[in-house]
């Protein structure tokens, strides 16, 4: 062992288009091999609620976008997705993300149970706990 450790690179914050002023937190680390390939670690709270869709299919964009980055070896987004609809699985496809649960389990879809949507919940955090009450 020679050690050698892997060394935190640039830490950015990355404003992202959004309904609620959201934006992701960006750092590069950096392994102790020769070249130096960065992997990147970016954390997210993606806009929430049914009308956001496009949002979080711009961000999801944004963010697939920080992974290729030159001298970006790759890296894992992760925090709250907000996903919520079904068609929020297919961001991770027409991204060409990979869902870490997926590659690991086996499991598609919402078998998984990681993204939300199509999940009966009883804990009354659903959607609905924000309708307004006159």
């Amino acid at each position: 062992e020679r050690g050698e450790k892997f060394m935190l690179g640039p830490v950015s914050r990355v404003k992202l288009p959004s309904k609620y002023g959201r934006c992701a937190l960006s750092v590069d680390i950096i392994p102790p091999s020769t070249p130096p390939t960065t992997c990147r670690l970016v954390n997210v709270h993606l806009d929430s609620l049914g009308d956001t869709l496009p949002y979080r299919t711009e961000q999801m964009g944004i963010l697939a976008n920080l992974l290729r980055k030159p001298g970006c070896g790759g890296g894992l987004i992760a925090g709250d997705f907000n996903a919520i609809s079904p068609e929020d699985h297919a961001l991770l496809d027409k991204n060409g993300l990979v869902d870490a649960w997926v590659a690991l389990r086996g499991k598609k879809g919402l078998d998984g149970a990681m993204w939300g949507a199509g999940v009966e919940r009883h804990d009354g955090l659903g959607p609905g706990r924000l309708r307004c009450q006159a």
